[in-house]
């Protein structure tokens, strides 16, 4: 073989191997833990439901699981249709540069818009309820403090409220189980693992603590700040970028900048943090003094003497703030796509910083066939 053949094949070799895809491949003990830990949280909200002193809670769990899944696959019908609706009308009137929902686009981009659809749907639906509840109720939010009672067992918190709860629950036992067996595997997945696992420990405490007006105000800000980054994806998947497309996304992106910051950097510490901090001194001044004369560490960490005022308070001032930690975490990932939108165009940036390479093969695929 001459030397200009051999030089040939490696390169069509080294071509060969640069455009194989890179495969997200899950820390495999990692991913047996958090699997692990999520059957745990779910075995112990079937528990709770089981012995709660409202008997009907069971039965509200068990419906919800059946509700939640017909909603989802209900969702599904309705926008595979009007994602390649949007996208052939979209295309038609020259506001994207192509069909892509319809075969001339990557096949993982209408799974990924009808996946965001659902969390559009949720957290719509969740804010609607949280926002009735709020318009009953507004001092939860205007003075966050008066959630912390020493018994809210029968305070303001009725089967309304606690079927609110367990249906949110439902929703995160749900979101949790397609994220790991169904959903592509993106450059957060172990941070969204984290994220669903703390969030349904959260419900589950505080549900089992008597604590639902504190949890509803923890769901109230993630809800109502994910309406517009769910927004912004879906206008992304639809290639709504641009000046052709009125710069939707790009438009998109600012709210969402704005709603982060605001509800999750801002209002859920200053807020809702804040009143978890301040409720032992608060509520329970005694046992706040009591405190502060202890010198043994292990007294100081636990507080056991005065989980009767205010329970799991430390637990949940603990997974309160692993959640801000996330939060500061992903508004760093969406900054970075915002400094990479000032290069190049909404979908690549946001493949790049966020998705990684999981369209790799359906894109080579894609490619392949358009020469």
């Amino acid at each position: 073989m001459s030397a200009s053949k051999t030089a040939a094949v490696v390169e069509k070799s080294k071509a060969k191997k640069a455009k194989k895809p890179d495969i997200y491949k899950p820390n495999a003990f990692l991913d047996i833990a958090l699997t692990v830990l999520y059957i745990g949280l779910s075995a112990w909200t079937v528990y709770a439901t089981w012995y709660d002193e409202e008997p009907r809670m069971f039965k509200v769990m068990l419906v919800s699981l059946v509700f939640v899944a017909l909603f989802a696959e209900a969702n599904k019908i309705v926008f595979n249709w009007l994602g390649k609706f949007l996208s052939r009308r979209l295309f038609q009137a020259g506001c994207i540069q192509a069909d892509v929902m319809n075969g001339h686009g990557s096949p993982e981009r209408l799974r990924k818009w009808m996946s965001q659809a659902w969390q559009l749907a949720i957290h719509v639906s969740m804010t609607g309820c949280e926002l009735y509840f709020l318009a009953q109720f507004p001092h939860w939010w205007s003075n966050p403090l008066s959630v912390w009672f020493e018994n809210t067992r029968f305070d303001e918190v009725d089967i309304w409220l606690k079927s609110f709860y367990i249906l949110q629950q439902t929703i995160w036992m749900y979101t949790c189980f397609v994220h790991v067996a169904i959903d592509d595997r993106r450059k957060d997945y172990y941070v969204m693992y984290i994220h669903h696992c703390v969030t349904m420990a959260l419900i589950i405490l505080s549900f089992t603590g008597y604590s639902h007006r504190v949890g509803f105000l923890v769901m109230y800000v993630h809800d109502v700040s994910d309406i517009f980054i769910d927004s912004m994806k879906m206008f992304n998947y639809l290639g709504l970028d641009g000046a052709k497309s009125y710069f939707l996304t790009e438009l998109s992106y600012v709210g969402t900048m704005i709603s982060w910051a605001y509800f999750r950097l801002w209002e859920f510490p200053s807020r809702v943090i804040w009143a978890a901090s301040s409720a032992l001194p608060t509520r329970c001044p005694d046992q706040a003094l009591e405190l502060a004369r202890r010198t043994e560490w292990t007294d100081v960490a636990l507080g056991h003497y005065h989980q009767d005022c205010v329970p799991g308070l430390y637990t949940n001032i603990t997974l309160l703030w692993t959640l801000f930690v996330l939060h500061c975490w992903w508004f760093f990932l969406l900054a970075r796509i915002g400094f990479a939108l000032l290069r190049e165009d909404a979908t690549t940036a946001s493949k790049r910083e966020y998705e990684g390479d999981m369209d790799a093969e359906s894109e080579a695929a894609e490619t392949k066939k358009s020469k």
